[in-house]
């Protein structure tokens, strides 16, 4: 497990300076955070976050342990996002991200007989909620 931390840790903290650098080539008006700050925001952290689990790897444990496989909800999970990435410039957020949300939830679910309703009603408020902040609030266009 340590091996794999190690290798996680630096594959991300390399897309932390790739994310880093792509948003600081975004122009920045006079006077405000700009598009950029969010993006920086986020690399910032991730790369923290990241530096983080490079010193528990090195600085932990010796022993090696074989990290099992992951489990059918992650993996479903992970091919709806692949999916929902793809999909999003052609279709667009409104109408991808319900969706993605909606199937995400039911994975995540105990009893979809119970949680159906919840999860549909909370994937379009935050659908909603995120295009109110980014579209509206912060003037980020999405697609």
């Amino acid at each position: 497990m340590r091996k794999v931390n190690i290798t996680t840790a630096i594959l991300l903290l390399l897309l932390a300076a790739y994310v880093y650098l792509e948003a600081s080539t975004f122009p920045v008006a006079a006077d405000t955070l700009g598009p950029a700050f969010f993006p920086k925001l986020v690399a910032g952290m991730l790369a923290a976050f990241s530096v983080g689990i490079l010193l528990f790897a090195v600085l932990g444990k010796k022993e090696e342990t074989v990290p099992d496989l992951p489990s059918k909800p992650l993996v479903v999970i992970m091919v709806a996002m692949v999916i929902y990435v793809a999909l999003l410039p052609h279709i667009g957020f409104l109408t991808t991200t319900p969706v993605f949300l909606t199937i995400a939830g039911i994975v995540i679910a105990d009893s979809i007989r119970y949680w159906w309703k919840k999860v549909v009603i909370s994937s379009f408020v935050t659908t909603g909620a995120l295009y109110y902040l980014f579209a509206v609030l912060l003037n980020v266009p999405l697609p």
